[in-house]
Parts: structure tokens; C-alpha cells; sequence
């Protein structure tokens, strides 16, 4: 069975070098990490992330991104949740990690496992 993990990247592996040496210890083991992070429809920065992501030199199995509308309030970021969920179903992930408890709990409220972290 080939475990897939996903992570997020603000908040997550963008600041703690702890979960990118996670990653890259998953990756060792045969794991298959991917990024999956949610950014502002148009955001101008993402070449920048993408490059940032790049940087660290981890081999991630694939980088997504989810898009989202407006301010991002509780509903927003539940509704961004989902799309992550989308996409972990894409990819067959099992488990979540990011750093927004609104998105862990619409991943949680289809039954897959979110990892809070702060």
C-alpha cells in the first residue's frame, strides 16, 4: 500500500523547518508527499512560492494549489478545506497537515485525518 501524505505550505512548510525534514524523511521511506496550499484568486506571488518550494530541494511526489474569493473568514477557509479534500482525493491522500483549524475540520467532517499544526 503506497501511503500518501499532504502538506500544507503557509503556515506549514513555509515556517516550520521541522515539518519540511518530516517530509523529506517520508519521501526516504517511499511515502509520497505532496504540497497542497490555498492562495488568493490572482495572487501574483505564486511563481514566487513555487520557486520558494523549489529552493528546499525536497523531492515532493506533486505541488497543488487551491484558489479562494475574498477575505479569507472561517466560511471561506472551511470552503477552502473542501477543495483541499478535492484534491487529496485526486491524489489518494490519507492525511492532511496544515495549520488552519477550519480547514483540518471540513477534511475531518469527510473522514480523512487533518493534523493541526501550529
Amino acid at each position: 500500500m503506497n501511503v500518501v501524505i499532504a502538506m500544507d505550505f503557509n503556515g506549514c512548510l513555509r515556517s516550520l523547518v521541522i515539518l519540511r525534514d518530516l517530509a523529506k524523511g517520508m519521501l526516504a521511506k517511499g511515502f509520497e508527499v505532496h504540497v497542497i496550499s490555498a492562495v488568493g484568486r490572482g495572487d501574483p506571488h505564486l511563481v514566487e512560492y513555487r520557486q520558494e518550494i523549489d529552493g528546499w530541494n525536497i523531492p515532493f511526489t506533486g505541488v497543488h494549489f487551491v484558489e479562494f474569493d475574498g477575505t479569507p473568514t472561517p466560511d471561506v477557509a472551511y470552503r477552502v478545506g473542501m477543495q483541499k479534500v478535492d484534491v487529496m482525493r485526486d491524489i489518494g491522500a490519507s492525511v492532511l497537515f496544515d495549520d488552519n483549524p477550519h480547514i483540518c475540520r471540513a477534511v475531518r467532517d469527510v473522514g480523512l485525518l487533518a493534523c493541526q499544526v501550529a
